[in-house]
């Protein structure tokens, strides 16, 4: 694995403002253009277990939703998930992630966006 060595943070990583907060036991992200970056990481800060699940969808109104890949449990307080945009179905175009709380209560998420390719 290899890192670029040089620029900004603010030059790797970008943040997405469809990130939001909600109380309840669902937090449904905003939908992101999967072309915005080749990796699209979600944050989320929950005071409870919490999962996330991606979602694909052909537009930005959630046209067309399905999951994408498995759910994926994060624990408590803090995680984050990430997908590679390269493994979004041909036609679709726009991801979410979808955050599960394991009890009514408060959540919050952001995007994170990758905008340089490592190998």
């Amino acid at each position: 694995m290899s890192f670029l060595t040089h620029g900004k943070i603010a030059q790797q990583v970008g943040l997405s403002a469809a990130g939001v907060s909600a109380t309840g036991t669902t937090l449904n992200g905003g939908w992101i253009s999967a072309a915005d970056a080749p990796q699209i990481a979600v944050a989320i800060s929950a005071n409870q277990n919490a999962s996330v699940q991606w979602q694909e969808a052909t537009d930005d109104q959630g046209t067309g939703a399905q999951n994408l890949g498995d759910s994926v449990d994060l624990g408590a307080n803090f995680g984050t998930s990430e997908i590679n945009s390269a493994a979004v179905t041909t036609g679709f175009t726009h991801v979410r992630a979808v955050v599960t709380l394991a009890a009514t209560g408060a959540a919050g998420a952001i995007y994170l966006l990758g905008n340089q390719r490592y190998s």
